[in-house]
Parts: C-alpha cells; structure tokens; sequence
C-alpha cells in the first residue's frame, strides 16, 4: 500500500492532512500547469499553484 509521503516522492503531489488513498491530491507548485496537465488525470486548475489531481496510485 502506498502512503501518503511515497506518493509525493513518486508523483509529485501533495496531500492534505486528511488523505485516504483514492482522495484528489494537490499537484506540487514546482510544476508548471501545462505539466501538470499532460502529466495527470482530471485536472481542475483553482489558481495557477492551486491544481487538484486525481490520486495517480490507482486510486482505492
């Protein structure tokens, strides 16, 4: 089972204190938003730092 500190070092992302597996996750501000577009899935740009993502382990 992956946890929360794996999937930030694999995949770039943050999570909120609250994560479970399968949660939407922040993508991390180092990446630019055309990345983070064509790196993940549903995208939902709120600022250009602030991109929630699909949880890109597989989900639950």
């Amino acid at each position: 089972m992956i946890d929360s500190l794996q999937l930030t070092d694999a995949h770039q992302v943050a999570t909120p204190v609250d994560w479970t597996k399968g949660d939407r996750v922040i993508a991390s501000p180092a990446l630019a938003t055309d990345d983070v577009v064509e790196r993940f899935d549903n995208v939902d740009v709120v600022t250009p730092y602030l991109r929630y993502v699909d949880d890109p382990s597989g989900g639950r």
